[in-house]
């Protein structure tokens, strides 16, 4: 039966079952460049996703767990190795503080803003830039409301202003008479 099988395909090699495909050195030429530009189409579509996703930043900002931040005092914080200096405020220092009073003020300051981001379920910070000491300048928004205008409305920091007059303003506010100051 067999052998007759293929005594009738020979015979009508139209009315084969199987069709096959004739490959010429032509055709393979043809589908090795077909394919070489599949490949090269698709390494470029994954570099300019991979330069897309490195390299623009959201314009919204990066929304972190509120756990992952480390409080140094009421305007300045860490998340990861950086350091994060809140825009438009100068809160009382902690470390380096001109007279008890600021020292004092700045431990509640900081404190209130353990408490902010404690009970907060959201973080996002809006990066800005650097400062002078390599700090990362930005707003941060705690369940969609600015930490910084919060300490302000809260007079645990006032709006920030880069001048001799406005330091010494900072000064007088923080420590009252200057005769107050550690030196």
């Amino acid at each position: 039966m067999a052998k007759a099988l293929r005594a009738w395909r020979h015979a009508n090699p139209s009315h084969s079952c199987s069709i096959q495909t004739v490959m010429t050195p032509g055709n393979r030429r043809f589908v090795k460049t077909a394919f070489a530009l599949l490949g090269l189409m698709a390494l470029a579509t994954a570099v300019l996703w991979i330069a897309l996703f490195m390299f623009v930043k959201p314009a919204r900002g990066d929304t972190i767990d509120p756990r992952m931040l480390y409080v140094i005092d009421g305007d300045t914080l860490a998340l990861a190795g950086e350091r994060i200096r809140l825009l438009g405020i100068d809160a009382p220092e902690t470390r380096d503080a001109r007279c008890e009073r600021e020292r004092v003020a700045g431990y509640e300051t900081k404190a209130r803003v353990v408490d902010l981001l404690r009970f907060g379920r959201s973080v996002e910070i809006r990066r800005q830039g650097h400062d002078q000491y390599g700090r990362i300048l930005a707003h941060i928004l705690i369940d969609g409301r600015s930490l910084g205008e919060q300490l302000v409305r809260e007079k645990r920091a006032v709006p920030y202003r880069s001048s001799a007059e406005a330091k010494a303003a900072r000064l007088a506010h923080w420590c009252g008479s200057a005769e107050s100051v550690i030196d």
